[in-house]
């Protein structure tokens, strides 16, 4: 049921991605995974994420022809990667009755399902992550840990700070009750194996002067800061002016105060965000009756994995996707006393279907408006200006706007809208990069507010030719011709300016009325 509610809602539902999570899609990962499938790799495209999410892309898309469509059939399919592993794991070390809760209250998240549709690289390292901690619960043999250390390998090089797998995994085989000697032979051959795997793609980036995680051991203080996002363009636009706080800069002292303010920080951002107060609840009281109940030993196995991912992320600065892969270990104590209560029968039993459901469907409930949100959200605007923009296009072309989502829908090479201070420098920008045409909308408007008169097509600007514009979530597209530079001849009326003005809030603001042309 869950594997078919994400298909419908990744194909149905979602036909281009948002301007948040997923332009780095558009961004990043689409020119990436087109590299690689021309058998070219650029090793300094890896400095804050791995390879294997674009190299997984370029695979699939191969054979989709289409990598949009590819990243979502990635995140379906480790979604439901994710759900399979942890019911088999449930019904291994449990009860068919805790698989059953465990892929319930999984499915029902929010954010998991959210980004079980999106393309982007969390549910794919997510899936890898859960199957190196999968492997390493239901291992029995030393040989075991040899899957389980290739795919804690393949999780740290999609999202890098799932490393945290591998002391986990450490913790986990030697706490287990055999001799030292097999304990220590488990943990070679999962070394070995995680060793194996990432070894070929560490020399390969060495040899390519750009050794993995560059990015983050040059700039790691800015993952420190609470909110990165706010100055992240004009951070990494004088990256190469301003000295970056690297790991080796940062003071111990820093870094220790940030994780003992992550920590609860964290915790209530997990709570609230992540799973929800009615989970959350229903956790905690799970883990505090299976600890009364003296049945709260199944759950020592997951606090190696909580324990080293949540401190990966306690210091920088919270989201709720880099802690989805611990959603399944957040509701594991729940769905084992649900299963527990349900088992005992009689008046527990009743008591345990009636919360249990009561909790899913609150969360389920959760989970339709957030993806109701994030369908309105979509810049669909963008999807029928490229649309436009494909019918009247040559390849190779190239479209000037914030975000790359328009000239991916336009099969169009995408040029990132500048942050300049007037028309001729945006002129000078687009003649230098030969852009043929302008995509100007709200969101440019949020980002780039000096050429707000672009969303008003009637106000005429000399070498831009309307060619599409749309009123919900209003946009304009323009064909750019040699004159464009030149000041609109309406540009020192004061009046006309604030007709112009007044017709761009108009669009912003619908409902009111609109003034009449200059």
């Amino acid at each position: 049921m869950a594997s078919l509610a994400l298909v419908v809602v990744a194909f149905g539902f979602h036909p281009i991605g948002d301007y948040f999570t997923e332009s780095d899609f558009y961004g990043g990962y689409v020119a990436g995974a087109r590299g690689l499938q021309r058998g070219l790799i650029d090793w300094s495209r890896y400095g804050v994420y791995g390879p294997i999410y674009e190299i997984t892309l370029a695979l699939a898309g191969a054979i989709t022809r289409d990598l949009f469509v590819a990243a979502r059939l990635i995140s379906v399919a480790s979604a439901v990667t994710i759900l399979a592993a942890i019911a088999w794991l449930a019904r291994r070390r449990s009860s068919p009755a805790a698989a059953f809760w465990l892929v319930l209250l999984v499915a029902a998240n929010p954010v998991f399902f959210r980004y079980g549709y999106s393309a982007c690289t969390d549910m794919l390292a997510g899936a890898f992550w859960t199957l190196a901690a999968v492997s390493l619960l239901a291992s029995t043999r030393p040989r075991a840990l040899i899957p389980a250390g290739a795919a804690a390998a393949l999780a740290t090089l999609t999202r890098y700070n799932l490393v945290s797998i591998v002391p986990a995994g450490l913790v986990l085989i030697f706490a287990a009750r055999t001799r030292y000697s097999l304990r220590a032979g488990a943990a070679a051959r999962f070394m070995a194996a995680f060793v194996a795997v990432l070894a070929p793609f560490a020399i390969a980036a060495l040899a390519g002067g750009h050794p993995l995680g560059e990015t983050l051991w040059k700039d790691a203080g800015f993952y420190l800061d609470e909110s990165p996002h706010r100055a992240l363009e004009s951070r990494y636009r004088a990256l190469d002016q301003v000295r970056a706080d690297t790991v080796a800069t940062i003071a111990p002292a820093r870094l220790v105060s940030r994780i003992l303010l992550g920590v609860p920080s964290h915790l209530a951002s997990d709570a609230r965000t992540l799973l929800g107060w009615p989970v959350t609840w229903l956790s905690v009281i799970a883990i505090a009756g299976l600890i009364v109940a003296r049945r709260a030993r199944a759950l020592l196995a997951l606090l190696p994995l909580w324990t080293f991912t949540f401190l990966a992320l306690a210091p920088i600065y919270y989201s709720d996707r880099y802690s989805l892969v611990l959603v399944p270990v957040y509701v594991a104590p729940a769905a084992l006393a649900l299963a527990a209560a349900i088992t005992s029968g009689g008046m527990r039993a009743a008591a345990a279907w009636v919360t249990g459901l009561l909790v899913v469907t609150l969360s389920l409930r959760g989970s339709i408006e957030l993806q109701r949100a994030v369908a309105a959200s979509i810049p669909r605007e963008a999807l029928a200006a490229g649309e436009v923009l494909r019918g009247i296009a040559h390849p190779g072309e190239s479209v000037l706007a914030r975000k790359a989502h328009v000239a991916y829908a336009a099969g169009l090479e995408p040029v990132l809208l500048p942050d300049v201070d007037s028309l001729g420098s945006l002129a000078a920008f687009a003649r230098h990069s030969d852009a043929r045409y302008l995509y100007y909308s709200w969101y440019e408007l949020r980002l780039r507010p000096q050429f707000g008169f672009l969303l008003d097509t009637s106000a005429a600007v000399p070498g831009l030719t309307p060619l599409h514009a749309t009123l919900d979530k209003p946009s304009a597209t323009y064909r750019i011709d040699a004159r464009f530079g030149g000041q609109p001849p309406w540009w020192n009326d004061a009046s006309v300016r604030r007709r112009v003005a007044a017709r761009v809030n108009a669009l912003m603001s619908p409902g009111r009325e609109q003034p009449g042309a200059p």
